[in-house]
Parts: C-alpha cells; sequence; structure tokens
C-alpha cells in the first residue's frame, strides 16, 4: 500500500473529510477504520469518490446524459472516446 498524501480538508461535529493520493491496492476503507481505531473511535466512509485513476481524472468524465444522447443522436458519438482508444492511452502509461 503505498499512500503519497493524506490531507485533512475539512471538519464538523463528528465528521472530517480528507483528501488522499494513494497507489493501487489501498483499501481506504480500511484506512479510515484504522484511524478511527487510533484515535479511540469508530472510523467510517460515509461518501468516497475517485477522481483520478491512471491517466483518467474528472475532466475526462462523460456525463450519463451526454451518453444517452450519443445513442439517440448518433452524431455526438464522435464527440465520446472510442473504448479501444482509452484503454490504448492508459496502457502506453503503465
Amino acid at each position: 500500500m503505498k499512500i503519497e498524501s493524506l490531507k485533512l480538508t475539512g471538519t464538523t461535529q463528528g465528521h472530517s473529510i480528507f483528501e488522499i493520493t494513494c497507489g493501487k491496492g489501498t483499501y481506504v476503507r480500511s484506512l479510515a477504520r484504522d484511524m478511527g481505531r487510533d484515535l479511540g473511535c469508530y472510523g467510517y466512509i460515509a461518501d468516497l469518490r475517485r477522481v483520478a485513476v491512471a491517466p483518467f481524472n474528472e475532466n475526462d468524465l462523460i456525463p450519463w446524459s451526454k451518453l444517452e444522447a450519443a445513442v439517440i443522436h448518433k452524431d455526438e458519438k464522435e464527440k465520446i472516446m472510442h473504448f479501444p482508444n482509452g484503454i490504448s492511452l492508459y496502457l502506453m502509461n503503465y
């Protein structure tokens, strides 16, 4: 397990918000549990959001509504990255 950074980005009564940059195979939910245990309380994740995987990040996301529209309007399909191209991009970086 590789954790590059762990930042506390916010707190409220009984809750904390963290941003983690970690390597593949990191069990983030287990990390939250262990942090809670070490602090003498219960730790769990109420909301987990993956914002980047390999070369892909939030800027590469396609809203579900656009995918639905692409099925209806064939001209929209050119604006969506073809699946094999996405895999090729991923493999070039690994």
